[in-house]
């Protein structure tokens, strides 16, 4: 597809009855929250900002490859056709923002603490 056309096939699925694109944006938006609201609470319980830089960056990471992986594997399968795949397919975008995320965005802050941790 050109990209005219792809852009005109995103457009009209945002305004889709079935499968639109405003719910998958906000799920895709949670494990950013989810990210934001554990930074704030180190900052609350540690009384500092200092490395939430690094917490924020180590957690997002994860995050963005789960999401972009997730859309990898459905935009090329939906726009040939302009057609829902169906079952399962469109699964991905649930469960990448939704499970895999928040998890990878654990492992993230895990793997800074560690960090921090042995660089004194």
């Amino acid at each position: 597809m050109s990209l005219p056309d792809s852009l005109g096939a995103l457009a009209a699925q945002y305004v889709a009855g079935r499968g639109n694109l405003v719910l998958v944006t906000v799920l895709g938006l949670l494990p950013l929250l989810l990210i934001a609201g554990c930074v704030g609470l180190r900052r609350w319980l540690r009384k500092t900002w200092d490395g939430a830089a690094m917490y924020a960056l180590g957690a997002t990471v994860p995050v963005v490859f789960v999401i972009a992986f997730s859309h990898l594997e459905y935009w090329p399968r939906f726009l040939p056709a302009r057609a829902s795949p169906g079952f399962p397919h469109s699964l991905e975008l649930v469960i990448g923002p939704l499970i895999f995320a928040p998890g990878g965005a654990a492992v993230g802050f895990c793997l800074v603490w560690i960090a921090r941790r042995f660089a004194g």
